[in-house]
């Protein structure tokens, strides 16, 4: 499979796209070259196939999202720390929106498709990592993490179907973080 940058990142981004307006259907050779501007040819010339082009797509998302994570200016402060590395993956702007969009996606098709769902475990996986480390790194940490999770999972659904909601879900996510770090 092609690495990141060129025509590659070209073609992945373009099935991203596709992917926020229209689901994992939107998605076929024909139309995300398209989308990129090229032929489908061209496209065929870099991704033998169609799963090898979604690979690309989520592993340039996952980069991308991971890039922004590392960028945050964290404080010390465990739950100002939390709530900021939270909230970058929540729906509050466009772009972030569109990136929930497309886990969102990926995740109904990893029920169905089991390379799908390799690659987001072992996304999770290294996101749980992170975090217990971030809080400590023993068991207690670990349940948190996952804790942490789920809070951001659900929020993030919510906020796709209610996006007037980000207010109070702030709020109570805010609260919710403090409350699960009060228990390490």
């Amino acid at each position: 499979m092609p690495g990141p940058g060129g025509r590659a990142e070209e073609f992945a981004d373009a099935a991203l796209r596709l992917v926020a307006r229209g689901g994992l259907q939107a998605v076929s050779v024909r139309t995300v070259a398209a989308e990129a501007g090229w032929s489908a040819g061209a496209l065929q010339k870099v991704f033998a196939t169609k799963e090898d082009l979604l690979r690309a797509a989520v592993d340039l998302m996952d980069r991308r999202v991971q890039e922004r994570l590392h960028r945050l200016p964290l404080t010390g402060g465990p739950v100002d720390d939390l709530l900021a590395l939270v909230e970058e993956t929540l729906p509050l702007d466009e772009r972030r929106r569109d990136e929930a969009l497309v886990w969102t996606a990926f995740s109904l098709e990893a029920a169905r498709t089991p390379w799908i769902a390799e690659v987001l475990h072992a996304q999770t996986t290294a996101v749980l990592h992170d975090l217990t480390g971030l809080l400590g790194g023993d068991a207690a940490a670990a349940r948190t993490a996952q804790a942490v999770v789920a809070l951001a999972d659900g929020f993030a659904l919510r906020l796709l179907h209610s996006p007037a909601d980000v207010p109070a879900a702030q709020e109570a996510l805010r609260a919710s973080l403090r409350t699960l770090l009060a228990a390490l």
